[in-house]
């Protein structure tokens, strides 16, 4: 999970840092730019491996110590949706990891409707 946190938030600046260069104006052919498409792209690579290795050991069969942890995991995996549709829409060239990510983090049992407080009577 912290893995996850620190790509997310890592992601986030290397956005923000992105969109700010656009916005100046910069080339798209310049280093930075590259160099932060780069490390974006690494990123969500990595999101996405973690995603689809920890899915098979998510909530169904992790022991989570409390109904506070699971709301924190479900909060952060949440969180973790929202930035990755900011990414998507930023910019077209990560759109298709964004979603990838996305569909691998809908698969996570944390986020299932009957971990969500969705009970079948």
């Amino acid at each position: 999970m912290i893995e996850l946190i620190n790509s997310r938030d890592s992601i986030q600046k290397n956005v923000i840092t992105l969109s700010t260069l656009v916005q100046e104006g910069v080339s798209t052919a310049d280093y930075k730019l590259v160099e932060l498409k780069i490390k974006i792209s690494s990123e969500l690579n990595k999101q996405l491996r973690i995603l689809e290795s920890s899915k098979k050991e998510s909530a169904i069969l992790f022991n989570y110590q409390s109904e506070a942890e699971i709301l924190k995991a479900q909060s952060t995996f949440i969180d973790i949706g929202e930035k990755l549709l900011v990414i998507a829409d930023e910019d077209s060239s990560f759109r298709d990891i964004s979603f990838r990510c996305l569909m691998a983090l809908m698969k996570r049992a944390e986020l299932s409707l009957a971990y969500m407080g969705f009970k079948r009577h």
